[in-house]
């Protein structure tokens, strides 16, 4: 497969790896892919993994990058750098990237489970 270009990069978030390295998320350009009218939105991930440049189709610029920041997202908290709790934004879990709901139980968003703790304690009074 042809390596991709990330290109004119629009985004960039810097997360912490074990309080001393830094992962860093970059995020392309939307373009239009070449003989189609959909587009792609590269994105790299460094740091962790790979620093490989990876894309995500959609059926315009804006579902593209959608589909990238998901895409990154599931990538992160999947890894086993965020699993062991290693990876964080600002101190916290969570890394403030959207998810598919089949990943949102692995994010460590804060005061989530607290408030499922609370929500299915007031149900069990009812």
């Amino acid at each position: 497969m042809k390596e991709i270009a990330l290109g004119v990069v629009i985004a960039t978030r810097r997360l912490h790896l074990d309080n001393r390295g830094v992962v860093t998320i970059r995020f392309g350009k939307p373009r239009k892919i070449r003989g189609a009218s959909s587009y792609f939105c590269p994105f790299q991930i460094r740091g962790i993994r790979d620093s490989k440049v990876r894309r995500a189709d959609g059926i315009d610029g804006v579902q593209a990058l959608e589909l990238a920041l998901k895409m990154a997202g599931a990538l992160l908290y999947t890894s086993v750098e965020y699993s062991t709790g290693r990876l964080t934004l600002a101190g916290s879990g969570d890394l403030q990237f959207p998810v598919d709901d089949c990943i949102e139980e692995l994010v460590r968003r804060d005061g989530k489970e607290k408030r499922k703790q609370t929500k299915r304690e007031n149900n069990s009074r009812h």
